[in-house]
């Protein structure tokens, strides 16, 4: 009765065509030469718009850049990933940068925004020291995930989806599988690390020990991945215009009446952001990534209205714990529309 057919596809499994294998330097060489195209375009946009409006330009930047991971991507199924997520990244942040004094230098500077945080302490030999600290952690979790979690998942990764949705067995292997993509992320703090090792920039730490967070809320706003969530919170919550004081006006269009679908509005463009990578990576189109994300993001949205005044308060002392539980317990169960579609199609093999 705890057991159901693995081979079963999902609601959704649209078969995509195979793509075109094209080497890592090739592909790293075609995404650069199309970001170059990207900030031609847009240091150009005053030349083009007797040709094509800002926001025909845009669509079709926004357009190139989905349809590209769709045709060509690498061997290795993690590195596409990087491949897809990277090119889209930039390019959409771009896309919301002014471009009547667009420079090289301050496309640059804006873009790494993102990921470097305010901070007061300018002693440049401490913030290197901790870019190697930083580096460090990213090694430490790929070094654990070899050592202490790849053996306790099943050699053949869809294996975990035999088991019910509710099955004690399908929960433990969904967190297995969540602090495993942790781990692998590891990579990200490796390569954050040596930039601020390198140059003196006190880069975003991507995360805070997401495994204690004690609502959606907390995971999502405070824990998980603070680059995509500043990149979200900068496109729907502020718009990209500046004014001459350099300072972020809110865009009539975006700041809407209620915070909450804004904050819903984020979690959906982050759903359909993973179906691309999953389009990409895995040739398949299921939804379930769109699902998780849309899930989270009532979850979120429920929670903020329900925690008001005295609830809103961060909670403390043995309460705290039970708190940590529940959040656990809610992406174990939902978490499976996350990993099942990585699962299913042998993204995790090794």
């Amino acid at each position: 009765m705890y057991y159901v057919d693995h081979t079963r596809p999902p609601w959704v499994d649209i078969a995509l065509p195979p793509a075109i294998i094209l080497s890592a330097p090739t592909l790293i060489t075609l995404y650069a030469a199309v970001l170059g195209l990207d900030y031609s375009l847009l240091s150009n946009e005053r030349y083009l718009q007797k040709y094509i409006s800002a926001t025909q330009l845009r669509i079709g930047m926004a357009l190139m850049h989905i349809i590209l991971p769709m045709i060509f991507i690498s061997n290795h199924p993690p590195c596409n990933i990087l491949f897809a997520a990277g090119p889209w990244f930039i390019a959409s942040y771009a896309a919301h940068m002014p471009t009547d004094t667009l420079t090289f230098k301050k496309c640059v500077y804006d873009l790494f925004k993102v990921t470097i945080q305010d901070d007061k302490d300018t002693d440049k030999a401490k913030i290197r020291y901790k870019g190697v600290a930083k580096v460090s952690l990213g090694i430490f979790k790929l070094i654990w995930m070899r050592i202490f979690i790849n053996p306790l998942l099943p050699v053949h990764p869809d294996d975990a989806l035999e088991y019910a949705w509710l099955h004690p067995m399908s929960l433990i292997y969904t967190i297995l599988f969540g602090i495993k993509a942790y781990c692998l992320l590891g990579a990200v703090d490796i390569f954050m690390g040596l930039e601020q090792t390198l140059f003196a920039w006190n880069m975003v730490d991507l995360f805070d020990s997401p495994i204690l967070a004690t609502s959606p809320r907390d995971f999502w706003s405070k824990r998980w991945n603070k680059v995509v969530r500043n990149l979200l919170h900068t496109q729907v919550f502020t718009s990209g215009t500046q004014t001459k004081k350099g300072i972020a006006k809110k865009s009539s269009s975006l700041y809407w009446s209620s915070r909450s679908i804004r904050g819903l509005l984020s979690f959906i463009i982050s759903g359909l952001f993973h179906e691309l990578i999953i389009m990409s990576a895995c040739r398949r189109i299921t939804l379930e990534n769109f699902a998780f994300f849309t899930l989270q993001g009532v979850a979120v949205m429920i929670e903020v209205t329900l925690r008001q005044g005295a609830l809103k308060e961060e909670r403390q002392g043995k309460k705290k714990y039970k708190w940590i539980a529940l959040q656990l317990l809610f992406m174990a169960i939902t978490g499976r529309l996350f990993t099942a579609p990585f699962l299913r199609y042998n993204f995790f093999d090794e």
